[in-house]
């Protein structure tokens, strides 16, 4: 049994007979909302009593307060569309969606910005082999069967920053 926090509580869990027992309530809840009396029945006989303590009813619980939890939600999602245009950036469901949209689309254009890096890096190298006379296909095979395990990356700043240095790794 969890614990006991309220003397309303106490009061569902258990019960004082008239002569001073104390009878502890057992559980057979037919649906998560409704609930049958509990309490011992007298002299029933397995029948379905009509007696309103025995009646299923709606389940007296707690009312659920979720004003801040919604607000935070809220304030969160309306800060991630700030800077949208017209209603996506203050209309709850149009930020929504257009959050999510822009989720997907950052989350796919961090890949294409892999992609058009090493486009860039591709373009430099080439135009650097091209100044030493070589051809971007033969200077990375050359590097590869040399062993030499630079990038493309490194490749293209060695070639935009120390020209002299990618000339002396292209003639190896």
């Amino acid at each position: 049994m969890g614990k006991i926090k309220t003397h309303k509580a106490t009061a569902k869990r258990f019960r004082i007979t008239r002569t001073g027992k104390i009878l502890q309530r057992t559980g057979g809840q037919d649906h998560f909302n409704a609930r049958e009396t509990a309490w011992p029945r007298s002299g029933s006989s397995g029948a379905a009593s009509h007696h309103p303590r025995h009646a299923i009813r709606l389940n007296n619980m707690p009312r659920v307060k979720r004003g801040q939890i919604h607000l935070k939600k809220r304030r969160s999602l309306l800060a991630r569309a700030k800077g949208f245009k017209w209603g996506r950036k203050n209309l709850l469901k149009r930020a929504k969606v257009a959050v999510i949209k822009a989720g997907a689309s950052a989350y796919q254009d961090r890949r294409v910005r892999k992609r058009d890096f090493r486009k860039l890096w591709n373009i430099r190298v080439n135009a650097a082999a091209r100044a030493n006379g070589l051809t971007y296909s033969t200077l990375i095979d050359k590097l590869h069967k040399a062993g030499i395990g630079l990038n493309r990356k490194v490749l293209s700043e060695l070639a935009v920053e120390a020209p002299q240095v990618f000339e002396k790794i292209a003639k190896m």
